[in-house]
């Protein structure tokens, strides 16, 4: 039967005996109030529950920004001034019963936020009938309903009438039904009530409020609630470019210390026509050390530290042009192998332009992650992969060295004569083995030219330029350490633990005056924990540093403990670490205004790299030109063996390059570590780390104009025709009228530049018909480029 809508009980007119047998034969009897049910009616309970915990709703703003992945942002609901037609500010209104029960006179207002203009309510479910009343901005409501079947409409005012409430009413919403796509018609207004503008930046705040009959407390309404920010432009949806970048490894030999182990690289096929700039990150493996790297041109490499892992950093504006490998890293096996480092990985991140994806990638949001592309929004992982490294058993010996360009202790340290001069070299023990090693001794050489293999001498700065450090860790190491130094430049063949006068080659740091004439420093470590790796670091600098251009230094030491004879490696060996220091400077070129009347131009292309130590600059590598009047003949004959076309191609009209006035030279600002002078750069001399940066200048004189009269004569020849050569009557001379010509000239050589249009002269001469004499005055001289035949 169907149920009925209110509470329906039941219960019988009689009161029942009932009886109960006992276990005797007897019984007990009495009457009982009657049964009564209650069948419960389709509204039960509906009075308890409030419009809050009925209905949902839902209302859209006009539309969203776009996120930089091209998809709406629905965190940032906008509507655009610039949008002048009638649309729907507010869409997808929504009211919905989400509750079991059938409700009737189901009621929605909805209040049209100041700042809109509302001439319309777009309906588009047409499931359900309903009355609606407009209240409108002059107070007059508006009224009418709206039928079951009807076509999808817009309610619209009369007279344009601008609406400021909806009120809808709906006969029944049955359980779990919604009446959907509701929308508040029209356009932005020019001002609010008040008068004031609406401008971008002011917030619309619109609010849907629902009951319904029956409910608990009818009058405390359900409330829905959009804001949306006004913006000046509709938003456009971003182009996404998707790029195919992907990246890989290739371990080519697994032995500890192998030079050139393997590779990391990255190429792309999918890059936007124009240069962009894209950032890479290699994570490099903890077991592997950076040997080189091949990078294409306008590129910049750096390495970081973050998080305990060396990072490289490249920099640069790939284009669709160098499609293929963009850039490739070479990895050395790491020589300084325990337990802790057999395996290890390499990673490899991208970080791509605002607007530009990797094909099938997710944008990088690992936190642990993050830090690796200094905490880039626009990033992508594309490769990660394994790196492993066979044991090396047992007890040996290695040496490190670091210069200013390495961010860690490696086999070939560098540094650039423009950087500090410190560097550290560093002899190392390591302990692959699970139980310690004791009593262990490490003896270095301080690098010098004393050792016959290096090129340059290196210093201890002081007391504490020597140290024992976990070289995992990086930790200095105290305990059980004991640090002494010599003057003497020890034979380390000749050292041993048997020695009993070791000792009378060394001294305390206390006794240590001169710093700079230790020879030879001795560790002695109690104990080496397994699978750890100590070495005797020593810090110091190159006293001669930036006069040591191209040149080597090399670690040297002897190691033995308790169980381990001594083991010395030698300087210049294979397995001596090394620093060598190397600087490449750029000098520059422009043209500079003599009359300051413009700024300088520079001129990338004449820009110059020199080896430093080794290069000379001469002035020829800019312009080879000696002479004013090379510049005329480059630009009459458009030879640039003496003066590079891009230099002629720069001078504007109207001014001449001043060749013999010689080239001037300008310093950078730069800074240099070590309170390092900055001298100017200077031709014929071998360039130095001082060069970088400088530019040498060139003036630009204005030209000269000039205005002459000339005198042109016309001779006329009477021949026979019929016997060429032969005069029939005297010539006929005739002088005309002088002409007067201006034009303009290199002061510095005199040569015509530019000659004014002599066509409108009043005797109609024309440069086509006549020759100027070869010389006028001493201004013009024979041969001048725009001379007419």
């Amino acid at each position: 039967m169907d149920v009925p809508k209110g509470d329906t009980p039941l219960a019988s007119n009689v009161n029942p005996k009932v009886t109960q047998e006992t276990g005797s034969n007897d019984s007990v009897s009495d009457i009982v109030n009657p049964v009564s049910v209650i069948i419960l009616g389709q509204d039960h309970g509906l009075d308890k529950i409030p419009a809050g915990d009925i209905f949902s709703g839902n209302i859209e703003p006009d539309t969203y920004e776009y996120d930089q992945n091209g998809n709406q942002d629905t965190s940032k609901p906008v509507t655009a001034i610039e949008n002048k037609t009638n649309h729907d500010l507010n869409k997808n209104i929504d009211i919905i019963n989400s509750s079991p029960y059938d409700l009737s006179d189901v009621q929605a207002t909805i209040d049209v936020p100041d700042g809109m203009d509302i001439s319309g309510l777009s309906v588009n479910d047409t499931r359900h009938s309903f009355s609606y009343t407009f209240t409108l901005e002059d107070g007059s409501k508006q009224t009418g309903t709206f039928n079951t079947g009807s076509l999808s409409t817009l309610l619209s005012t009369t007279a344009g009438k601008k609406i400021k409430k909806v009120q809808l009413v709906f006969d029944k919403l049955i359980a779990f039904d919604s009446v959907n796509n509701f929308g508040l018609n029209g356009v932005l207004a020019k001002n609010y009530q008040d008068g004031s503008e609406v401008k971008a930046g002011n917030n619309l705040h619109t609010e849907l409020h629902l009951t319904a009959n029956g409910i608990a407390s009818p009058d405390e309404l359900a409330t829905f609630t959009q804001n949306q920010k006004i913006v000046e432009k509709i938003p456009v949806k971003p182009e996404i470019h998707y790029n195919q970048i992907s990246a890989s490894g290739s371990q080519t030999n697994k032995q500890p210390g192998t030079k050139n182990a393997g590779s990391i690289y990255s190429y792309a096929s999918d890059l936007l026509n124009d240069p962009e700039k894209l950032t890479y990150y290699v994570v490099l493996p903890t077991n592997a050390v950076f040997n080189s790297a091949d990078l294409p041109k306008n590129t910049k490499m750096s390495e970081l530290r973050i998080n305990g892992r060396n990072v490289v950093k490249i920099v640069g504006d790939f284009s669709q042009k160098n499609t293929g490998t963009q850039w490739t890293i070479n990895l050395d096996n790491s020589n300084l192998i325990t337990h802790n480092n057999l395996s290890s990985n390499y990673q490899v991140y991208v970080v791509l332009p605002d607007g530009e994806n990797v094909h099938y990638k997710d944008r990088l949001t690992d936190t642990d992650k993050l830090p690796f592309v200094e905490n880039s929004t626009n990033a992508y992982q594309l490769a990660w992969g394994d790196w492993n490294v066979i044991a090396a058993t047992g007890v040996y010996p290695k040496t490190q060295a670091q210069g200013n360009q390495n961010k860690d202790l490696t086999m070939q340290g560098q540094s650039d004569d423009k950087g500090p001069s410190e560097m550290t070299f560093s002899n190392v023990l390591v302990n692959s083995e699970s139980k310690a090693e004791h009593d262990a001794v490490i003896i270095a050489h301080v690098p010098g030219t004393d050792d016959t293999k290096s090129e340059f001498d290196f210093k201890l700065k002081d007391g504490n330029s020597a140290k024992v450090k976990n070289i995992t860790t990086n930790q200095t190491v105290s305990q059980g350490v004991r640090i002494y130094y010599s003057t003497e430049n020890l034979d380390l063949t000749q050292l041993n633990s048997d020695d009993s006068d070791l000792m009378a080659h060394f001294v305390s740091a206390d006794q240590i005056n001169d710093w700079s004439k230790v020879k030879t420093v001795m560790a002695t470590i109690a104990e080496i924990p397994g699978d750890t790796v100590y070495g005797l670091n020593l810090d110091g600098y190159a006293p001669n540093f930036v006069r040591d251009n191209n040149k080597t230094a090399y670690a040297s030491s002897v190691v033995w403990t308790d169980l381990l004879k001594p083991i010395v490696i030698a300087a210049g060996s294979k397995d001596s670490a090394s620093v060598t220091i190397t600087g490449q400077s750029t000098v520059n070129f422009k043209l500079h205004f003599n009359d300051n009347s413009q700024a300088d131009i520079a001129i990338p292309e004449l820009s110059h790299a020199y080896q430093d130590g080794k290069d000379t600059m001469q002035k020829a590598d800019f312009i080879k030109a000696t002479k004013n009047s090379d510049f005329d003949d480059a630009v009459k004959n458009k030879d640039y063996t003496l003066i590079p076309k891009a230099v002629i191609d720069a001078i504007p009209n109207g001014y001449v390059l001043d060749v013999e006035s010689g080239a001037n030279i300008e310093n950078s600002n730069a800074k240099y570590p070590d309170n390092r002078a900055n001298n100017p750069a200077e031709f014929g001399k071998t360039v130095m780390y001082d060069f970088d940066g400088d530019t040498v200048v060139y003036n630009l004189v204005k030209a000269e104009t000039f205005t002459k009269k000339i005198i042109v004569k016309r001779i006329v020849k009477f021949e026979d025709i019929d016997n060429p050569g032969v005069p029939l009557k005297p010539d006929d001379n005739k002088e005309l009228d002088p002409v007067e010509i201006s034009g303009t000239y290199n002061p510095l050589t005199g040569k015509v530049l530019t000659v004014n249009d002599l066509s409108d002269s009043s005797d109609r001469l024309t440069l086509a018909k006549y020759e100027f004499p070869d010389v006028l005055d001493d201004l013009i001289y024979q041969n001048w480029p725009t001379r007419s035949k």
